[in-house]
């Protein structure tokens, strides 16, 4: 299943970077399997890099500037010999890091198997990240303590993030749902706060049984909101902020009409406003049908508030899911349908663990299988190519991926709130737009003073944008959207604001902000602002839109 999960991502970035015809998921994991086969009728078999047997035990604490401790996040990433600070950095072909975080009082103790390990800790993109490189002895104890700066206040200015979209133990079997998820509402939330979170929605599918649990976890800094993804056979819905269990009535197959499964649609999504809710579409564009939203639904699609265009499950690339639902929100923009976007982690492991020798093993299936390609049946060879194609052109992108932009807060929606933070006003910035998506870029935009959800009333032709952009990895442009499928590339320069950090641990931290001046907006109806780093999507804003003071 995991399989599955990252060769449909991995072979999406490819087919639309080099116009191939893409292969079905399955069919791809049928082929990889064919050729394991192979290799094994011919005496190859896969041995996974093992770990030491032995273990050590590393003692952390992790505090603010002041001395205080706090939760954050903490990663570990194993180094072979050889390796260093700068290389494991690389792409190597694998992915075996450990993700933790440390509770509340800043503390965690970890036994891990004696190694190398490269120590990061950061907590979202307000705060830099510090990494470190310590070795774990066998039988003994490591104390370390790491002081995590903060790079910029965007709370104390009305900023807050969140994830709108998580599960927990209650998506399992155990409780009637069908994912192999393990982890407690309260370790949940302890991941969402590492991550620098203060609001989330836990959205687990078929039933709301974690509400009390989530709720209980409620602190001075986080805010948890109730929810639930209901399933439809044909989108995948949230009843975020909605105490009750809605529930969509999937019809018997002889009752499957498009007239039915339309009015099951507007009745669920009354039914959450009607009770406080706000009623999201997610990932409108899966893979699969079960999931996405049909098509043909979408001319009815402002029945919700919001659209989730960012799904944590794949990156903001060309060919992806994620991108797909990206287009489709700007076409519904170019229509001059108005529905906010959103983003949601999805994630359904905590410890995000789900690559873990997934790419060494497939890497050696490739690698080894790929001089026998020739002799094997002329009906497996396409594939088989196209699988060679996958790995070498699509594993730098997706192990970078996996191991810095995967689990709790992977993506994350923040919210412009200038009264308290409530469920009602979080809810009320989203269904707005007064927001932007981000992977890890801090982004504000206005125009003469209207921020995204917006509108300026223009007085002239052309207007000023400012824009505040804070990162704490290096990024590459800015990219103006404008109705006209109008874009307009911005190059960065990098600015940074505190190199000498490097010295004491912490990454660099960088400051693009600028000012953008005269900007034409005589036929402009609105502007979205992506940042963007290589070919991947970075952060996202909702629209300003532009009404001229003459019209």
């Amino acid at each position: 299943m995991v399989m599955k999960k990252y060769l449909q991502a991995a072979s999406s970035i490819l087919s639309n970077e080099n116009g191939m015809p893409p292969y079905s998921p399955p069919a791809l994991l049928e082929a990889l399997q064919f050729l394991e086969d192979e290799l094994t009728n011919r005496g190859f078999v896969f041995r996974a890099e093992t770990t030491s047997t032995s273990q050590g035990t590393l003692k952390l604490t992790v505090t603010d500037t002041k001395g205080n401790g706090m939760i954050a996040q903490v990663k570990l990433f194993p180094m072979l010999a050889g390796e260093t600070m700068e290389t494991i950095s690389q792409p190597n072909n694998r992915i075996d890091f450990i993700r933790e975080y440390s509770l509340p009082g800043g503390t965690v103790t970890l036994p891990i198997p004696s190694a190398r390990y490269v120590l990061e800790v950061s907590k979202g993109p307000s705060y830099k990240i510090v990494k470190k490189e310590i070795t774990i002895n066998a039988d003994e104890e490591l104390t370390c303590q790491i002081c995590l700066p903060q790079m910029a206040d965007w709370r104390g200015a009305g900023w807050y993030a969140g994830d709108l979209h998580h599960h927990s133990v209650y998506s399992s079997p155990l409780h009637g749902g069908t994912d192999d998820v393990i982890e407690s509402p309260q370790q949940v939330a302890f991941s969402m706060e590492a991550a620098g979170l203060a609001y989330g929605a836990l959205s687990d599918h078929h039933n709301i049984k974690n509400h009390q649990q989530w709720l209980a976890t409620a602190t001075d800094t986080f805010l948890p909101i109730v929810s639930k993804e209901i399933s439809t056979t044909n989108g995948h819905v949230l009843s975020l902020g909605v105490h009750t269990d809605v529930i969509y009535k999937i019809p018997k197959q002889e009752e499957r009409t498009e007239q039915y499964l339309r009015q099951e649609h507007i009745r669920t999504s009354d039914e959450i406003r009607a009770s406080g809710g706000l009623p999201q579409i997610n990932h409108p564009c899966d893979r699969n049908p079960a999931i996405s939203l049909d098509p043909k639904f979408t001319d009815m699609i402002e029945i919700f508030d919001t659209i989730e265009i960012w799904n944590g499950s794949n990156p903001m690339i060309p060919g992806t899911p994620n991108y797909d639902a990206f287009n489709l929100w700007l076409s519904l923009l170019e229509e001059g349908r108005f529905v906010a976007a959103t983003s949601g982690s999805d994630t359904h492991n905590i410890w995000v663990d789900d690559f873990h020798g997934l790419l060494e093993k497939f890497s050696w299936i490739v690698t080894y299988g790929s001089p026998f390609i020739d002799s094997l049946p002329v009906e497996r060879q396409d594939v088989l190519r196209y699988l060679m194609q996958v790995l070498q052109e699509t594993t730098p992108i997706m192990e970078e991926w996996a191991e810095n932009r995967l689990g709790s807060g992977c993506v994350q929606t923040y919210i412009q709130v200038e009264q308290a933070l409530t469920v009602e006003s979080i809810l009320d910035s989203l269904r707005k737009g007064h927001s932007f998506l981000t992977s890890g870029p801090l982004l504000k935009v206005s125009l003469e003073g209207k921020g995204p959800g917006e509108t300026l009333v223009a007085e002239k032709t052309t207007v000023s944008a400012n824009v505040t952009l804070i990162s704490n990895v290096p990024l590459e442009r800015l990219c103006l959207y404008t109705n006209g499928r109008q874009k307009t590339y911005i190059p960065l320069t990098n600015r940074l604001v505190d190199s000498e950090s490097e010295a004491q641990g912490a990454e660099s931290v960088y400051d693009y902000s600028l000012q953008l001046r005269d900007i034409a907006v005589n036929q402009v109806k609105w502007i979205v602002v992506t940042v963007e780093k290589g070919r991947e999507i970075r952060a996202i804003s909702n629209p300003i839109f532009i009404e001229s003071a003459n019209s």
